[in-house]
């Protein structure tokens, strides 16, 4: 090589750098197998840590989504929508561990169904009239943007119950022209309902009305403050049930005209039966009307959200209606969707559909 190279030398430049070029691509071509097993190599390598980067990544688990928090109105806590939204709380958290239901006492259905549409609540539960007068725009919602109130399912009937002490001698409701009368909260259900009542047998309800919490009825009736007390509430009512297990009590009744007129005034009501021994010392049925107690929601909530929730209402309500008397017609999931008196949210019809309880 060396005597090739001094040989060269002598030669013109021109070949000399024409040698010096043949010698350099022979050493870079056999360089090239050693480069492309050491780049090989090194590729190789570099997927074995990324494989086993992401066997790591596989083992850490994903962090876990933000609770979702609703709140659900009911009413006072003597009456029946208290333990009943509570009873539907505790079933929609049992069936979805991100879910959180934060119950609110609240004076009632007109109440939530203003809150509900200006989303203080997410959820309320409503009486059937009350949501029916709401999504007619009828009084007292007249102009207040009310009709997006949807509903996700019925859950309980609500039933006019007109209680007296037996030694007032009273026995039917239209008795208590010049009396005073325990009406529950103002703007509920009770109180709604029971000036519908009272107007239509001639009693002027603005002065014979005390509004008043339901915890309060024994002690009213005890110090002969108020001659009656009017739930409308499901059976039994809680505080109506405590005032009869304490004193004699008789529960009023309607003449069968009279009902039929209290029935004329909203499509959402019916005739119904408080059926014997409901309280102590009721010995017969009493005729009465009633309505069907709607869980609402606003027209705004998502289909999913809707779809969800009422999916657990249809799977929980064999389990509601053991939980607690009120729900008792829960026994039977058509209760739910069926003789409604304002539309399902789009996600709840979804939901009864697929369960095949709608067509």
């Amino acid at each position: 090589m060396h005597r090739e190279i001094i040989r060269k030398q002598s030669e013109s430049p021109a070949r000399l750098q024409a040698f010096f070029q043949t010698c350099l691509r022979t050493v870079f071509l056999a360089s090239v197998p050693v480069i492309m097993l050491s780049l090989s190599a090194c590729s190789g390598s570099g997927m074995g840590a990324a494989s086993s980067n992401a066997s790591l990544n596989d083992d850490i688990p994903a962090p876990a989504a933000s609770p979702v928090v609703l709140t659900i109105g009911t009413a006072d806590t003597g009456g029946s929508m208290y333990p009943a939204g509570n009873a539907i709380a505790k079933a929609l958290e049992n069936n979805d561990s991100n879910l959180k239901i934060n119950v609110s006492a609240s004076s009632g259905s007109v109440t939530n169904v203003t809150d509900l549409v200006k989303n203080r609540f997410d959820m309320a539960l409503v009486s059937g009239d009350t949501a029916y007068d709401a999504f007619q725009d009828l009084p007292p919602f007249s102009g207040k943007d009310t009709k997006d109130i949807r509903v996700l399912g019925a859950v309980y009937s609500s039933m006019s119950n007109w209680i007296a002490p037996k030694s007032s001698g009273i026995t039917f409701v239209h008795d208590l022209k010049d009396q005073i009368i325990a009406n529950g909260p103002a703007s509920s259900s009770t109180d709604r309902n029971g000036r519908i009542v009272l107007e239509t047998l001639g009693i002027d309800s603005d002065n014979r009305i005390l509004n008043t919490g339901f915890g309060d009825t024994l002690s009213r009736l005890s110090k002969s403050e108020v001659t009656a007390v009017h739930g409308f509430a499901g059976i039994p009512i809680a505080s109506l049930t405590e005032t009869a297990e304490k004193m004699d009590i008789r529960l009023l009744m309607f003449r069968h005209d009279e009902l039929q007129k209290i029935l004329s005034k909203n499509p959402a009501y019916h005739l119904t039966t408080i059926p014997a021994g409901t309280y102590r010392g009721q010995t017969d049925a009493i005729a009465t009307f009633g309505i069907k107690c709607l869980l609402c929601v606003s027209a705004s909530m998502d289909d999913e959200t809707a779809e969800k929730i009422t999916q657990t209402l249809i799977r929980s309500s064999g389990d509601l209606s053991k939980t607690i008397p009120v729900l008792g017609e829960l026994s039977n999931p058509e209760f739910l969707c069926t003789d409604l008196p304002i539309p399902l949210h789009p996600g709840a019809k979804k939901a009864y559909r697929e369960a095949g309880l709608l067509k």
